[in-house]
């Protein structure tokens, strides 16, 4: 009987079953795999952002939850991510020296509270 587990795909689309199984292995590769690239290099968040735009695009691929706005949650935290890495990799490889550090900080905080 699968009625003791079905909570790990009851919250997605019949056709996306296996979306929790997804969701498991990108959360291992976005944490656990990156421990062995590099500690604190930039390749380790290129890395990261390569697997943030396979998530982004499965999850606009596929739009695993039955309500439109949950997707589109999904997508834009996804997009959060991205960006985030985006500018941390923007820190870590020092493109230009003369940035204005508060309008950085604001730009990270916008990109993450919406």
């Amino acid at each position: 009987d699968l009625a003791g587990i079905s909570f790990l795909w009851e919250s997605y689309n019949p056709d996306c079953w296996w979306f929790e199984i997804f969701e498991c292995v990108r959360k291992l590769c976005m944490t656990g795999l990156m421990i062995f690239i590099y500690s604190g290099s930039a390749s380790q968040i290129v890395v990261s952002m390569l697997f943030s735009i396979i998530s982004i695009a499965v999850y606009v691929t596929f739009k695993p939850f039955p309500s439109y706005d949950d997707d589109v949650l999904a997508i834009c935290s996804q997009l959060s991510i991205f960006f985030t890495l985006f500018g941390g990799l923007l820190l870590r490889v020092e493109v230009t020296k003369d940035f204005d550090e508060t309008t950085f900080g604001v730009l990270l905080i916008v990109v993450n509270s919406s």
